[in-house]
């Protein structure tokens, strides 16, 4: 979830404290997520220019190409969780599941 966050909020700056701000998840949280991520070869980070302790989160390629299947992934969790919906009422629960994967 926080590799489909990054991509998909590419415009705002990348640190992880702006991603705990955000999002309300830890600080150490986000830390052993982005590390796994890292050595997974989703990410690297890059020192900042005035500051040592803040590193910005740059994508790789990897990234990248993992995008169209996580779109999949949460389409997929989005038709099993919202299936059984009727038609009539799923607009709300869709506009939430959408805001709640948009966040």
């Amino acid at each position: 979830a926080l590799l489909y966050y990054l991509l998909t909020h590419q415009e705002q700056g990348k640190y992880g404290v702006q991603i705990h701000t955000t999002l309300g998840i830890s600080k150490s949280s986000i830390s052993s997520t982005l590390k796994a991520l890292g050595q997974k070869g989703y990410l690297c980070t890059k020192k900042h220019p005035s500051d040592d302790r803040k590193k910005r989160i740059v994508l790789t390629p990897k990234a990248y190409g993992a995008e169209q299947s996580i779109r999949a992934g949460l389409s997929a969790q989005e038709r099993s969780l919202c299936g059984q919906i009727p038609r009539s009422g799923s607009g709300s629960w869709r506009r939430i599941w959408s805001r709640c994967c948009k966040a």
